[in-house]
């Protein structure tokens, strides 16, 4: 498939863990193919086709968080690929997914090509199955500085990335990795990394490899956290911890239950820092607009 025109909408949101949202959440980015052009219209056969993915894309989701599809005959064949991500429980995925199948309708009406990115999901409409695609490439970021940045990014980091690159492309459908490293002075980094489930081990691999190559030019590098995004593989790395636990992770067993705390716990504080955006298109015959909401 030719390389289209993107105009590439970013909204990103501070990762707050009090935010509360009644209405569907906005993706932490999304793009949309054409953004200025009809590509079909309402209650048409591509409309109809795409509707009724959609309506039971969140239901079909496999044991591993991961389903694709196709429907109907070309111009009006509707191809969609959803993929939650490997550490979340399967209701929070069929959440995410759901939330995903209403909110990529509002952000991009009427395109035939458009991927959204939450935390916990991906969601493409445009067919990529078996094939590695890298545009659009969207790097979100901590604007905050580790203290060593030479020695985190090119040591540590590198190191814990190259290792989670290997295990996920060896992972068998669920291409999913994470783990932790020691970071310098006593931080520890936390990384994961997932390629679709479609993708061959080897191009798995060579996805991941894609995104690390660019992080010594990236404005991400040196900082606190970092999310990768590309629509066949994405990593993330941070030097606080993830906010869920592996599924099926049990603490270990206690002797005797502890006693009731007097208050809840607070939440592990936030790193200072606002989060902040860059993208590169890969296709430099390409064109595209970028925007940002207020973090």
């Amino acid at each position: 498939m030719g390389f289209l025109k993107w105009l590439t909408i970013l909204i990103f949101q501070f990762y707050n863990l009090f935010d509360l949202s009644i209405a569907q959440p906005n993706f932490i980015s999304y793009a949309c193919a054409d953004f200025n052009k009809t590509e079909f219209s309402p209650n048409s056969a591509y409309d109809t086709n795409l509707n009724t993915l959609l309506s039971a894309l969140s239901r079909n989701m496999d044991g591993d968080g991961f389903y694709n599809t196709s429907i109907g005959q070309d111009p009006d064949k509707v191809s969609v690929i959803a993929q939650c991500r490997g550490d979340m429980e399967s209701q929070i995925c069929r959440d995410c997914i759901n939330n995903a199948t209403r909110k990529i309708l509002e952000v991009c009406p009427y395109k035939k090509s458009a991927f959204g990115y939450y935390d916990e999901c991906t969601y493409s409409n445009e067919s990529i199955i078996g094939t590695v695609s890298l545009n659009p490439l969207v790097f979100i970021y901590n604007t905050a500085n580790v203290s060593s940045p030479d020695e985190f990014m090119q040591e540590d980091l590198r190191t814990l990335l190259e290792s989670l690159q290997i295990r996920a492309s060896e992972g068998g459908k669920r291409k999913f990795a994470r783990n932790t490293t020691r970071g310098p002075d006593f931080q520890t980094i936390h990384a994961l990394v997932q390629c679709t489930a479609d993708l061959s081990a080897q191009d798995c691999f060579n996805c991941l490899r894609n995104g690390y190559e660019r992080l010594p030019t990236c404005p991400c590098y040196g900082k606190l956290a970092a999310n990768v995004l590309m629509p066949s593989c994405n990593f993330i790395f941070q030097t606080y911890p993830f906010s869920n636990e592996l599924p099926g992770t049990q603490a270990p067993p206690q002797s005797a239950p502890p006693p009731p705390p007097i208050r809840p716990s607070p939440p592990p504080p936030l790193p200072s820092g606002n989060f902040n955006f860059f993208m590169e298109l890969l296709a430099s015959s390409s064109t595209y607009n970028s925007f940002s909401s207020p973090l």
